[in-house]
């Protein structure tokens, strides 16, 4: 109980917090007076604490780093990883530098007077903007915005986390990689019947998975990963894909009347290139003797992604 306190305000401080305080209304000669009929009682404690925090800049984090931040925090805020704050740190001045991709929490940290604010929760996510995560590719660089659409969608990745290299040519490994993420990444169980096929290389289960379900072969004992892939084994596997999936196959019988270089399509690429050319996979070019497929050209990965975002939109609808 707090004594002493005859004035007619009692300004509490923080030595109060935690204690019962009562309260008595009496006249000069120590009598009730007025319609007070009871001591009230009650426990002094701490004011509530600050609304969340506003205003929160997020910087991204570049792909495989950790280098995201949060701007316009101070040293009065504290965060965590979890809403429960445990193993919460203080904020510095300004800002949190250093962050990896998640979801941090963020309050004003509890004083001796006042309880802990509001949290909240600011998510650190990885940049997508293809123009600021890799150096090769700009606002001009060909078929920007279909490098863009196969990216974000986790499809069609980069030679590493800062260069998509679009004029580098695509091999038959990166394609099958490429269907294989947009198949979800499936679980794969056996063993590939190629020899230049390393077990322990990073496309080995997108090529076990693109093999047992069809939508890549080998030519006998070898897969050739690493060759450069064609445009007509691109439309093959894309083919393939749809085949296997459920997906649109249907083609126009009359489909490549209108190119003058249809008997350089292999045998086993014809349907498929009839399929591409009826749904708008591929258009062809203007050649010197007409328009031409060039179906053994070999597609730079920002034509193959332009090929690939195509076959996204208009037949897996995604």
């Amino acid at each position: 109980m707090i004594s002493g306190a005859t004035a007619k305000t009692y300004k509490l401080t923080a030595s109060d917090i935690g204690y019962k305080i009562s309260c008595e209304i009496t006249d000069k000669n120590g009598k009730l007076s007025g319609t007070l009929t009871a001591t009230t009682t009650t426990t002094v404690q701490k004011a509530a604490g600050p609304a969340a925090p506003t205003n929160l800049v997020v910087t991204k984090c570049m792909p495989g780093a950790k280098n995201g931040a949060i701007s316009n925090v101070n040293s009065r805020m504290e965060f965590a990883t979890v809403s429960s704050f445990t193993n919460a740190k203080m904020c510095p001045a300004n800002k949190m530098t250093g962050l990896a991709v998640g979801s941090y929490y963020i309050r004003y940290k509890e004083t001796s007077t006042t309880k802990a604010g509001k949290a909240v929760c600011v998510r650190v996510t990885e940049e997508t903007d293809v123009t600021k995560v890799f150096s090769d590719v700009t606002s001009a660089t060909s078929y920007v915005s279909s490098i863009q659409y196969v990216y974000e969608r986790h499809v069609m990745l980069g030679i590493t986390n800062t260069r998509f290299a679009p004029t580098a040519n695509t091999t038959r490994a990166q394609l099958v990689e490429s269907l294989y993420n947009l198949a979800g990444k499936p679980a794969v169980k056996g063993k590939l019947p190629f020899t230049d096929v390393n077990v322990n290389a990073s496309y080995y289960k997108a090529i076990l998975w693109a093999y047992q379900k069809g939508v890549a072969k080998g030519s006998g004992n070898v897969f050739e990963p690493t060759r450069a892939i064609t445009k007509q084994e691109v439309l093959t596997m894309l083919y393939n894909y749809a085949k296997v999936f459920g997906y649109k196959t249907s083609y126009a019988a009359n489909a490549l009347n209108s190119f003058t270089d249809t008997a350089k399509i292999s045998s086993y690429a014809v349907i498929p290139m009839k399929w591409g050319v009826t749904n708008g996979v591929i258009s062809g070019n203007n050649g010197a003797n007409g328009k031409v497929l060039n179906p053994k050209s070999k597609p730079n990965r920002a034509t193959t992604a332009l090929m690939v975002s195509r076959f996204m939109k208009k037949i897996v609808k995604k």
